[in-house]
């Protein structure tokens, strides 16, 4: 079993992958940062100096606003 960003389990290898890296795809976009691994948050890498580890809360959180600013334009 694995387990999903949202607390939930899956069997499913590819549901897995998908829904991390769903999660992770606005913050990528934003900043330029790629996943560098996951589970049970998110570590973002520039593969040079920058390694920061992020929790899903606070990804989901960014994520809602980037969201209601992409709306609002």
């Amino acid at each position: 079993m694995r387990k999903l960003p949202t607390g939930e389990t899956t069997e499913d290898l590819n549901e897995y992958l998908s829904a991390w890296a769903d999660l992770a795809k606005p913050i990528c976009a934003a900043t330029g940062l790629d996943v560098l691994c996951y589970d049970p948050a998110i570590t973002f890498t520039d593969h040079k100096h920058l390694c920061v580890e992020l929790p899903v809360q606070f990804i989901e959180l960014i994520n809602a606003r980037v969201l209601i600013a992409e709306r609002a334009v």
